[in-house]
């Protein structure tokens, strides 16, 4: 099969591989199944926890045999999950479907980015990743968005009914996963997990820049990460009916798929700096007004995060790619990921505590403040760090 089809391949996969109609009502379903705030975002945060697990082993694994290997486990961990909500009724069972979840995502991520790089490069087109890339996250996001509409419409008949569906579109996916081609890429000299790691863990140890993307990352994706994670809640809390939510974040997803498509226009307009400083105070703006007033026309502001998250995974992915040798690459991706990861893992169950404890506004608030100080932070080190991005 000729390499240049695995970027058309690898595009349609991903297609159906995001037919998750439940993605508008998931947390709605788990709270229908008598858990509470802490408790769903419990699951959250062990999902999270579970990424930290696999991430970097997963990693090493696309580093080491395959790439292409790694997406179809994760596609296939995609549908066990699935199925296993949908037989679901118990906080323990939604547990073990999250455990697949995480399995396939983990596996996913950093693979499908290392993927599309490396065979850009075998064809010598390495310099289209970012646009490549942003529209591999475009389709991403409306691939969410269609399904997220029919899955709202098909939840008025019963939340469950989502899950068993979602499982038609995951299966198709791991059909046309099976049919990439691995491009050429540098297989790791570690022989072990520890020597892999070790070595290319000397890339954070001899350059600040990828260090401080890392730390970006991680701050950033616990934030907007928690706030996916409320926007059913939200909407729930300015009375909106459960019929539209698939409309809404058909609208949100589609709009973050084409800033995501543009990102990489949105780093040559303002350039990375002033880029990563905008990618705090907008969301910071918009958790504000979430926290302070009630209009139902703040929905809209949902988008916000959303649209902030893609193009944080655009540019990050991008200038790691720049820095990191093949054999290493999905590697530090995923331990970038692997990062934000671990923060969400720790910052869910805090806002889920709070949400029960206080309200749902009190946690949104608690966001904005964290933005706050990390924009004072970053204000600070590009002052003092002005060679390093």
């Amino acid at each position: 099969m000729d390499i240049k089809r695995n970027i058309r391949l690898l595009f349609l996969h991903r297609f159906f591989g995001m037919g998750l109609f439940f993605v508008p009502i998931g947390i709605l379903f788990l709270l229908e199944n008598g858990l509470s705030n802490f408790q769903v975002l419990f699951i959250a945060g062990f999902f999270a926890f579970m990424n930290v697990i696999f991430e970097v082993p997963s990693g090493i694994f696309a580093d080491k045999y395959g790439r292409k290997t790694a997406i179809v486990v994760s596609n296939i961990a995609f549908m066990v999950a699935s199925l296993t909500y949908a037989l679901g009724h118990e906080f323990s069972t939604f547990l073990i479907g999250e455990l697949f979840f995480a399995v396939g995502v983990s596996f996913m991520s950093g693979a499908d980015s290392a993927f599309i790089y490396d065979t850009l490069k075998q064809i010598k087109k390495e310099k289209k990743f970012k646009k490549t890339y942003g529209n591999y996250q475009l389709v991403t996001f409306v691939s969410l968005g269609i399904y997220s509409l029919f899955g709202g419409f098909i939840a008025t008949i019963d939340l469950r009914l989502a899950f068993w569906f979602s499982m038609i579109p995951t299966g198709i996916a791991i059909m046309i996963s099976s049919l990439l081609k691995e491009p050429k890429f540098t297989k790791s000299a570690a022989t072990n997990y520890w020597d892999h790691l070790k070595d290319a863990s000397s890339y954070l140890k001899t350059h600040q820049g990828i260090r401080f993307m890392i730390v970006y990352f991680m701050i950033m994706y616990a934030v907007l990460e928690s706030m996916w994670i409320l926007n059913q809640p939200y909407l729930n809390s300015l009375n909106i009916s459960l019929e539209y939510f698939g409309v809404i974040f058909f609208v949100i997803l589609i709009a973050s798929g084409l800033i995501s498509k543009y990102a990489y226009k949105l780093e040559n307009l303002f350039g990375l700096r002033k880029l990563l400083i905008l990618m705090i105070f907008v969301p910071m703006i918009a958790y504000i007004l979430m926290a302070s007033l009630n209009f139902m026309w703040l929905a809209i502001l949902i988008i916000i995060p959303s649209s902030i998250w893609s193009i944080n995974m655009v540019i990050t992915d991008s200038y790691l790619n720049r820095l990191v040798k093949s054999g290493h690459r999905a590697t530090l991706i995923s331990m970038k990921n692997l990062s934000g990861q671990l923060m969400f893992s720790i910052y869910s169950p805090v806002l889920g505590y709070i949400i029960d404890a206080w309200s749902l506004k009190t946690a949104i608030a608690l966001s904005a403040t964290i933005l706050f100080l990390d924009l004072i932070v970053l204000s600070y080190f590009l002052q003092l760090r002005k060679k390093d991005l």
